[in-house]
Parts: C-alpha cells; sequence; structure tokens
C-alpha cells in the first residue's frame, strides 16, 4: 500500500520541475519512471545502506526530484522542437 501511493507521488514530484513544458505522454513515461526509481531508492536505502527511512522521504523526493530535473533537458527540448 505504500509503495502505490509513494509511486504515485514520486510521478507528482518528477512532473513538478517541467510541468508546463512536458507533453501528456512524456509526463507519463517520466512519471512511471519515477515511480520505480522510487521502488529500488527505497530498497537501497533501507537495505544497503541500512538508513532509517520509513517514509522514504529521501528517495521521494531526492532521487526523484533529481530525475525530474534531468527529465526537464532530456524530454522538454523534444517537446519545445515539435512546436516549431
Amino acid at each position: 500500500m505504500g509503495f502505490t501511493h509513494n509511486g504515485a507521488l514520486a510521478g507528482l514530484v518528477a512532473i513538478c520541475a517541467g510541468s508546463d513544458i512536458f507533453h501528456p505522454l512524456a509526463s507519463l513515461v517520466i512519471g512511471a519512471i519515477a515511480g520505480l526509481i522510487f521502488v529500488f531508492g527505497f530498497h537501497l536505502v533501507t537495505k544497503r545502506f541500512k538508513i532509517d527511512d520509513v517514509l522514504g522521504v529521501w528517495p521521494l523526493h531526492g532521487l526523484c526530484g533529481t530525475w525530474g530535473g534531468l527529465a526537464v533537458a532530456i524530454f522538454g527540448r523534444m517537446y519545445k522542437d515539435s512546436n516549431r
């Protein structure tokens, strides 16, 4: 249950960086990738690094927010070029 809600939040965090320039399909892809990043990041932080992050705040905001910033450079340029 927690991964379902946090996965959706991860997508929202990632989309916020470029919500004004993303195409709707690109938003779907970015959000899905952010959900995967959250799940793997949460397991990495809690299991491998043994950091007590019960709610997954660092993977959610730190990793998925970073992915959202990178996604602006990757997906935002494609959308701008297609509108010319």
